[in-house]
């Protein structure tokens, strides 16, 4: 039992750039059908990339030396900076596509590398917190879609700044 509120917490810590980002988004997009499979997205990469992390986090660091959460901070900063720059453009960011919402999944879900990473060392079977992962990551996704949308229609003249403000924040936490 101690073993699944573990799975649990590391679950609600994973999920929490997921549902900041959402939220985010749940402020900027207006076409709500665009954006129905992200949190189904979102946790199927929080699945994969946590069964996969022993095996691809463990290239990616030998292999390519790549900071990938540096490299995600900049991604979101330069959302965010797109993000301002349309905000008085009467055109709905309506781009954002199946391929953006896969990019985005796989960007919140790094951290499930380093997740799965640590268990394949301890070798443990981590079938069951992939799962756990799985449901909370889209549990937290879609509840910041459903809050940001909440927020948008309150503060709809602000919620753009919301949105921004959000996605600089991940950014900037990603960088530093």
């Amino acid at each position: 039992m101690s073993k699944i509120l573990i799975y649990f917490f590391i679950g609600i810590s994973l999920s929490i750039d997921a549902f900041s980002l959402s939220l985010a988004i749940g402020t900027i997009i207006k076409k709500r059908n665009k954006i129905t499979l992200f949190p189904i997205i979102v946790g199927i990469f929080h699945f994969i990339m946590t069964n996969t992390g022993n095996k691809i986090g463990y290239l990616l660091s030998k292999i390519s030396k790549l900071p990938l959460k540096k490299i995600s901070g900049i991604i979101f900063i330069y959302l965010a900076i797109e993000t301002y720059q349309n905000k008085n453009t009467n055109e709905e960011i309506k781009k954002f596509s199946l391929f953006k919402q896969i990019c985005i999944a796989f960007l919140v879900s790094i951290d499930s590398i380093l997740v799965g990473l640590a268990y394949g060392i301890k070798k443990e079977n981590i079938f069951l917190a992939a799962i756990i992962f799985l449901v909370e990551s889209s549990f937290f996704t879609y509840l910041g879609l459903k809050i940001g949308d909440k927020i948008q229609k309150r503060i709809d003249n602000y919620s753009i700044y919301f949105g921004t403000i959000i996605l600089l924040v991940i950014g900037i936490y990603y960088l530093f």
